[in-house]
């Protein structure tokens, strides 16, 4: 297991609730690896009730290292940030903590030529009581596996999807001729960002979280990737996964995390959970404290003249003292007002527009054969290899898969026919 992979161990608490798996790869094609992704895991349940799991994928991009180094800071910045802001509510801490991991980004690539404009996407989920919690910048995606349908729960920060929120793109063949790797925001290239929360969803057992860079999303569809997740386990899914994005030719680093809810202390319930108290910053006092200068300062002005044009200089004096009463009133009224603050209910979405697409996933014969094309192109490499490998055993597993397609049973199928493609992509890595 590398040093970017993360499963359970037996000592964790949250073992008989919450199953995961995270996993990153360079690919078939990159010298290196410029994703990295981080789990943490509440160590109590009090740490759970005050920010949760939090799950994190980041995927660099910059020359030579520095697509690594950003993506290294910001799983490394973000949950830092995160845990220092434990007095505010979920969604400010998380939102404030993504900022504060930009700017550090920025200021190293400003400061250091050889990491001049690196960047790096980031998807954030944490799972809370009150339900799934999100925060993202890029095309980095989280998806919600539940009853056969998968859900993605963030807007990809893509060139195509701005364009087709905006109606740019009337056709599949106008989407088709614009670049999909081309982002709008990421983390580090600019002083400013902004960062889209999401949720919080509320859980149910069995539902299955999927963070993932493009490395997969952009090499696996939707349907095949609900499928896998409503078939196996996270560790065999996750593996899996990899699997199919370096299969289908591996252009990119491929990082995925997988997070299932298997009981129900991690389900939202609407009774106990509770709410977010979200402040929300108004500049009504900045308004009105100029408001308060300006008819100062003109008052004062018209005091001043009128005691020296006046025989009597009383009225001037009384409307400079009112001039200097009310700029004196701008100077303090900030120093005793709050900020206004509301409460976000358990129940409602607070943040967001997602889900932004769904997709049925129940296992069929369509998808099945999906999974068929896929073991040819692993039959074509061994018509093109010269390395032994063993093939009989892959041969057994892939007549099994066809003896169950035959029956009917398209789901027993497939896990068959996935044996048959990890067991051989493992044996390719062997070599």
């Amino acid at each position: 297991m590398s040093k970017k992979e993360q499963q359970p161990d037996s000592s964790d608490p949250w073992q008989d609730c919450l199953d995961y798996c995270a996993i990153t790869d360079v690919g078939m094609r990159r010298a290196n690896n410029q994703d990295n992704l981080r789990v943490v895991i509440a160590a109590n349940e009090k740490n759970w009730k005050s920010q949760g799991h939090l799950f994190i994928v980041a995927d660099g991009m910059g020359a030579h290292a520095a697509g690594e180094k950003a993506s290294e800071m910001a799983v490394r910045s973000v949950p830092h940030h995160y845990q220092k802001y434990i007095e505010k509510s979920p969604p400010e801490s998380l939102k404030l903590a993504i900022r504060e991991t930009n700017n550090e980004i920025h200021e190293r690539g400003e400061s250091n030529p050889e990491f001049h404009n690196m960047g790096t996407t980031i998807c954030a989920l944490t799972l809370l009581p009150q339900g799934a919690l999100l925060g993202h910048v890029g095309d980095s995606r989280v998806y919600r596996f539940r009853a056969d349908t998968i859900e993605q729960l963030t807007f990809d920060h893509s060139l195509v999807w701005e364009m087709k929120r905006h109606g740019k793109l009337k056709t599949p063949e106008d989407e088709a001729a614009i670049p999909k790797n081309v982002i709008t925001r990421s983390l580090g290239p600019n002083a400013e960002v902004e960062v889209d929360l999401e949720g919080p969803f509320p859980i149910q057992t069995g539902d299955t979280f999927l963070l993932c860079s493009d490395g997969l999303s952009g090499q696996v569809s939707d349907l095949i990737i609900g499928a896998t997740l409503s078939l196996q386990d996270p560790e065999t899914a996750a593996a899996f996964l990899r699997d199919l994005a370096n299969l289908t030719g591996g252009p990119d680093n491929v990082t995925v995390i997988i997070a299932k809810v298997t009981g129900d202390q991690l389900t939202t319930n609407r009774e106990d959970s509770g709410s977010f108290t979200v402040t929300t910053e108004t500049d009504d006092d900045d308004t009105s404290s100029a408001l308060f200068y300006a008819l100062g300062g003109v008052l004062a002005l018209a005091g001043g003249v009128l005691a020296m044009t006046l025989s009597s200089q009383l009225p001037g004096l009384i409307t400079l003292g009112l001039g200097a009463l009310l700029g004196l009133t701008g100077f303090i009224k900030p120093m005793f007002s709050s900020n206004g603050s509301v409460s976000q209910q358990i129940g409602g979405q607070p943040f967001g527009e997602g889900p932004y697409s769904r997709t049925d996933c129940k296992v069929t014969s369509d998808v099945l054969n999906e999974i068929i094309s896929l073991v040819k192109r692993v039959r074509e490499a061994h018509d093109r290899s010269t390395d032994q490998f063993d093939w009989q055993h892959f041969d057994e597993l892939c007549v099994a898969g066809a003896e169950y397609q035959q029956r009917g049973d398209f789901a027993a199928a497939f896990l068959q026919f996935a044996k048959a493609i990890s067991f051989m992509m493992t044996e390719f890595r062997s070599t």
